[in-house]
């Protein structure tokens, strides 16, 4: 029985509309985003009678306060992250040794959860030309940053007016300003994907998960039955959801 409702795309695909037209109406922050896959769990639950509702009561409770970290890793290589905790905090980002020394296959357990994210998950995304180095910002431009050596070396190059002629002194004057603003390379490169998370956010909504998730361009430690649930969905499954979804969204608005 489990099987056959699984493989029927329509089903599944009601229930993930709902889930998008809530995410659309509810999802405000990257943080809230997440909490609309519990509305999958109950669902299922119960469609298949599957008892998690200690899992889902758990992560309604624990989820909005307890201290998230997310990291954006290539190639094994955790490259820039920051941590947060209650909705209303600011996001702290993490020291180059703690980035180093992160466990990715087991993230500490003084992390509720921990979001892997790769640069699958973030290379569409559209930047707003005001930016922390100036307008005419470009999604590439952000994602070289985060995969220099010397990131305020490259921001000081490339984002110095007249950079070439500048003398060896004022070329030093240049970098030391932006190292007073963003610190240390690995904290401009936390700040950035920081930033970039958040436009995601800010462009797709709660899809920004969901559709991570399922394309396995974002990870979540440790595992939850409220996450594995979304990769059960088939493409054609998911097509569906969207689309009832966003019809939904429309008939909404319009009201």
């Amino acid at each position: 029985m489990l099987t056959e409702l699984f493989a029927n795309p329509l089903i599944l695909g009601v229930i993930l509309a709902i889930v998008i037209f809530l995410s659309f109406k509810l999802i405000k922050s990257v943080l809230k985003a997440v909490l609309v896959v519990v509305v999958v769990v109950i669902l299922l639950s119960a469609i298949f009678g599957i008892n998690v509702y200690q899992e889902v009561k758990s992560f309604k409770e624990d989820f909005p306060s307890k201290e998230k970290a997310f990291l954006y890793v290539e190639d094994e290589q955790v490259l820039a992250g920051f941590h947060i905790g209650a909705f209303e905090d600011e996001e702290t980002i993490f020291s180059a040794e703690e980035l180093a020394s992160f466990p990715l296959q087991e993230p500490p357990k003084e992390y509720y959860l921990t979001f892997i994210i790769s640069k699958e998950a973030i290379d569409n995304v559209t930047v707003q030309t005001k930016g922390p180095f100036g307008k005419d910002l470009s999604n590439e431009f952000l994602l070289e940053v985060l995969s220099q050596e010397d990131p305020i070396g490259y921001v000081t190059q490339t984002r110095t007016p007249g950079y070439d002629s500048l003398s060896d002194e004022e070329k030093v004057a240049a970098r030391t300003a932006i190292e007073e603003l963003y610190g240390t390379g690995q904290d401009l490169k936390s700040v950035v994907f920081a930033g970039l998370v958040k436009n995601a956010l800010e462009e797709q909504g709660g899809m920004f998960f969901l559709d991570g998730i399922r394309e396995d361009s974002i990870t979540v430690k440790p595992t939850k039955i409220v996450f594995s649930y979304l990769k059960m969905a088939g493409d054609k499954t998911f097509a569906i959801g969207q689309s009832l979804g966003e019809r939904l969204r429309g008939d909404d608005d319009g009201n």
